[in-house]
């Protein structure tokens, strides 16, 4: 069952690396979840990631990611029509209208002005198309000039996207989008006081695939150190998720709580 769940994830991560043009060997792996811990050294092994990091309360990370991001909105209005049949003011006040609702979203989240951000862009193609792109618009008063620019963003993205560009064909504005966003501040993860004692808190029986049944140690993460070096296998254990270390790979522990595995190489 383990590893059909495994071969299941491993396809996955095939999915954004691989097939977009990403040699997995090159990057590392960030295990969080509740079980992500669990897997991440098998997902490494199949496909050769050298490294794992494993983050400080790895059940609760996605969680404190929602804490720490900027308060952000997306707003759209959809118009269809030929670019060069509406005039840069009517455009204006489409996205001043939007501007002015993401406005009333930031005071009402309670983030001071001082800290609202508004990204303008459109979504673009060509007579008969059946797909758009999204093009950014300046910053700054929406003038005849900022559409033309608009248009000549629209061809350069087409040619960048698919190969070719027709300046020639006419452009339909389909949606007027804006982002309103609101900055926080950023999260930091501080450095921890060492704790004292050891981290072992027992021995058990554990069954690996390469070498079967085997004695491993059991660690309480709470009770690493940034010095502790652990030697797989091993089981390190938290209140919020499980870490399998398992024959060949090593482990280390920083001031700021995350682990990252290492696998060796024989030979």
């Amino acid at each position: 069952m383990r590893e059909i769940v495994n071969n299941g994830m491993a396809e996955a991560l095939r999915i954004v690396s691989i097939e977009r043009g990403h040699d997995p060997r090159e990057f590392c792996l960030v295990a969080f979840g509740g079980a992500g811990p669990l897997h991440a050294a098998a997902l490494a092994e199949e496909l050769e990631i050298p490294r794992v990091i494993v983050p400080p309360i790895p059940g609760g990370f996605s969680a404190l990611g929602l804490v720490g991001t900027d308060v952000r909105r997306d707003y759209a209005r959809t118009l269809y029509q030929p670019l060069s049949d509406l005039e840069a003011r009517d455009i204006s006040a489409v996205w001043s209208e939007l501007i002015t609702e993401g406005k009333h979203m930031l005071k009402e989240s309670g983030i001071p002005a001082s800290r609202w951000q508004f990204h303008r862009s459109a979504d673009l193609r060509y007579t008969r198309q059946a797909y758009e792109l999204n093009v950014t618009a300046d910053e700054g008063e929406f003038t005849t000039t900022a559409k033309d620019q608009l248009a000549d963003r629209f061809h350069a993205r087409h040619k960048q996207t698919y190969g070719h560009q027709n300046p020639n064909e006419p452009v339909h504005l389909v949606t007027l989008r804006l982002t309103a966003v609101g900055k926080l501040d950023r999260l930091e993860i501080t450095h921890r006081p060492d704790p004292i004692g050891n981290s072992e808190k027992s021995r058990r029986s554990a069954w690996f695939s390469d070498v079967g049944t085997v004695e491993c140690a059991v660690h309480d993460r709470s009770r690493l150190n940034a010095t502790s070096r652990l030697t797989g296998p091993a089981i390190v254990e938290s209140l919020d998720s499980t870490l399998v270390i398992p024959p060949g790979w090593s482990a280390s522990n920083d001031h700021r709580g995350f682990i990252t595995m290492e696998r060796h190489h024989n030979g």
